[in-house]
């Protein structure tokens, strides 16, 4: 076997193979030596310099996990420049170094690398990925990622890098300019005593809203810059002629000048950014144990009228337990039996059927079958028609008679 061909016990498609001269032997340094005209670049320092420009290269967090996956797949160490490099590990194993991302979106995330020039995809007639060999063995290309892109891009995506920063201190200096400005204006304006026209107020809050956002560029934040200094002028503009009216004013030179109209700054802005406080209260729900309370203070007023049941129970029914065993209790005293009791609580309801059952209980020595009685009063009731003694109406038959008394 010559130095040169691939022992037995390597795979096939080792990552390593794409460095066949960077094995290390006895004459070798630790390091490769970069070839003329390239240089040594730290790959996971090259990656973190990507991150940073992700936004405008149009990259998102899918785009990154899988340049990672294919970064990991090469041999450790620096990378040469001015060599290819080839990642040809299956797709399946590069999508569990990706969290074990989906296939589509892992491909989408390939596509979206090649689209930003960082790598560049070639498939085989079956599309599997694999190295391909010289005589001597040696790797001399490879059907899948090409990284060559990636790493000859380090000098470009270095200075995107810095005009990135240079650019996001400029912006955040702008910013910091704009607010300062704006917020001059505002307190010229009270401290001159006048309001602003409601149309220079509008662009004041439109700019505020505008230099709030991340995602501005310095295209816009010009455009602003110029639209703050024509603010700047016309509010000197009104606030010189705002003097020179009160000044006439004051000598009686002229006539004065009809009050202004009430449109001034507000008196109180929000705590904090994005937040806002109502016009007005949001109408307040009834809670549960509010209606509850109000149901059963009915109950207590038909428990008073009913002297029959409250001999047996003096003390008026706290909750809805002690409501059901009154009323199941004091209906099996008439021989009504539970069903029909529940059949008369759905109906007359709770208020209603504390008064029939007193009503039964006052001609029970007259009645020889209370339960059918009962049950006919039920169906009195469902026709509208008032029960117990007009103790008992429907609720459409009382708003009907309340009318025809109006």
């Amino acid at each position: 076997m010559t130095e040169s061909s691939l022992p037995a016990g390597i795979p096939r498609r080792h990552t390593a193979e794409a460095y066949p001269n960077n094995r290390l032997r006895a004459d070798q340094s630790p390091l490769p030596c970069p070839t003329s005209g390239s240089r040594l670049v730290d790959r996971w320092t090259l990656y973190d310099q990507v991150k940073q420009i992700r936004r405008e290269l149009g990259l998102t967090d899918r785009d990154l996990a899988v340049l990672h996956a294919h970064l990991t797949a090469l041999p450790k160490g620096p990378v040469d420049t001015g060599r290819p490099v080839y990642s040809y590990m299956s797709a399946a194993n590069l999508r569990k170094r990706a969290c074990d991302m989906d296939e589509r979106k892992f491909r989408r995330g390939e596509v979206a690398l090649e689209e930003a020039g960082l790598l560049r995809r070639v498939h085989s007639a079956n599309r599997r990925r694999f190295p391909v060999r010289e005589v001597s063995g040696e790797v001399g290309g490879a059907f899948g990622i090409h990284l060559t892109p990636f790493f000859e891009s380090a000098d470009w995506i270095q200075a995107k890098v810095e005009e990135t920063r240079q650019n996001a201190v400029v912006q955040r200096n702008l910013r910091s300019s704009l607010r300062a400005r704006l917020s001059a204006l505002a307190k010229a304006a009270r401290d001159g005593g006048f309001s602003l026209p409601s149309a220079i107020r509008a662009r004041i809050e439109e700019i505020q809203r505008i230099v709030r956002r991340q995602t501005v560029t310095a295209r816009e934040m010009a455009t602003l810059e110029r639209d703050a200094e024509e603010l700047s002028r016309a509010t000197t503009s009104l606030l010189d002629r705002h003097e020179d009216a009160s000044d006439h004013r004051d000598d009686g030179s002229c006539a004065p000048l009809p009050p202004a109209l009430p449109e001034v700054w507000p008196d109180r802005t929000a705590g904090r950014v994005g937040q806002y406080v109502r016009p007005i209260e949001s109408i307040q729900k009834e809670s549960p144990d509010c209606a509850e309370r109000k149901a059963f203070q009915s109950i207590a007023a038909a428990w008073g009228k009913s002297p029959r049941i409250r001999d047996l129970y003096p003390a008026t029914p706290r909750n809805g337990d002690e409501l059901g065993r009154c009323l199941f209790e004091f209906s099996s005293f008439l021989r009504i039996d539970e069903r029909l009791c529940h059949k008369a609580i759905a109906t007359f309801g709770l208020h209603g059927v504390v008064e029939a059952l007193d009503y039964l209980a006052e001609r029970l020595t007259s009645l020889r079958n209370p339960g059918g009685y009962l049950a006919s009063m039920i169906t009195n009731f469902e026709a509208g028609r008032a029960v117990a003694a007009g103790r008992v109406i429907p609720v459409f038959a009382s708003r009907a008679s309340q009318k025809g008394g109006e």
